[in-house]
């Protein structure tokens, strides 16, 4: 069960966000052959201002920072393409939903072990 969670510091409509989500749920369900009910996303906007602990930033350096940061915890045992694959539609659908090219865009996907995951009272998930 993959887990994306994104925070970006670019407002989103619901309806976008919405259909944002979906996409990344049925293209990465896909790619990873799995249900898209199995992929969970969630968002989070936080204020630019606090990029990096609070410090103001000059606007050269903000210029480039990622619009989004994004991580990725999965079950492991997927073959690189796989990785590589499910990490790009990720990026392809945050950057049309938050209209933004996908180098303002920071992914970071971790492999978790099912001994590491406890879920529905067990270990082992």
């Amino acid at each position: 069960m993959p887990i994306v969670e994104i925070k970006a510091s670019l407002p989103i409509e619901p309806r976008t966000m919405s259909r944002m989500i979906s996409e990344m749920r049925n293209l990465g369900g896909k790619t990873l052959n799995c249900p898209p009910g199995n992929i969970w996303v969630l968002f989070q906007q936080f204020q630019s201002e606090f990029h990096f602990g609070g410090i103001a930033l000059p606007e050269d350096t903000s210029a480039r920072l990622p619009t989004a940061i994004v991580s990725v915890r999965a079950n492991e045992g997927r073959t690189s393409k796989e990785k590589e694959n499910f990490v790009l539609e990720i990026e392809r659908a945050i950057a049309l939903g938050l209209s933004i090219p996908a180098s303002k865009i920071w992914i970071h996907y971790q492999e978790m072990k099912p001994q590491d995951i406890w879920m529905n009272g067990a270990f082992g998930h």
